[in-house]
């Protein structure tokens, strides 16, 4: 018996895991582990739907998180 269709078990896993940070190629891994296949692009079309954020708006915290005097430093070497 189905519980869960698989269309939706796939839109609950990016959601999950886009939440977590985790960018389509570890996603899609992810999904073929289960036996499931989405398109790259249908992948980030639900993290981006979850989130409300584009990739560069995701890309751009985590550089800031990761490295938060990036942008000082960077002005200080272009002086």
């Amino acid at each position: 018996k189905k519980w869960l269709d698989d269309e939706r078990f796939s839109r609950a896993l990016v959601r999950y895991q886009g939440g977590r940070g985790k960018g389509p190629s570890y996603i899609q891994r992810k999904l073929r582990e289960k036996g499931l296949f989405l398109k790259p692009s249908e992948i980030q079309q639900i993290v981006e739907e979850a989130q409300g954020k584009t990739e560069l708006e995701r890309a751009r915290e985590i550089v800031a998180r990761k490295y938060p005097n990036y942008l000082s430093d960077l002005k200080e070497k272009k002086k």
